[in-house]
């Protein structure tokens, strides 16, 4: 038993601890005070569409997404199968350039 929480403690510091360092900040330096200052970097809020499509062997045309990091991707939906309740899942078939 003391163990066991001996166990789970040390595990919930030492994800504490990955928390709380994995959050740096993007700056860049002033050549000329040597001052520090925070980037501003914008974000796409979610994802948008291109003007290009995506024509697969088959002939069927698809649109093509841009997400928020610049990934290119078409949309896909797989078959419904019982482990999924009978339902199609969604997700994101990325392309290369």
């Amino acid at each position: 038993m003391k163990k066991t929480i001996l166990n789970t403690l040390a595990a919930l510091t030492l994800f504490g601890a990955t928390i709380t360092t994995t959050n740096a900040q993007n700056v860049k330096r002033d050549a000329q005070t040597g001052n520090y200052s925070q980037v501003q970097t914008q974000e796409a809020k979610h994802d948008s569409t291109t003007v290009n499509t995506y024509t697969d062997k088959n002939g069927k045309t698809e649109p093509i997404f841009k997400g928020k990091r610049g990934g290119k991707y078409i949309c896909r939906v797989s078959k419904p199968s019982a482990r999924n309740n009978y339902k199609g899942k969604f997700y994101r078939k990325y392309l290369k350039d």
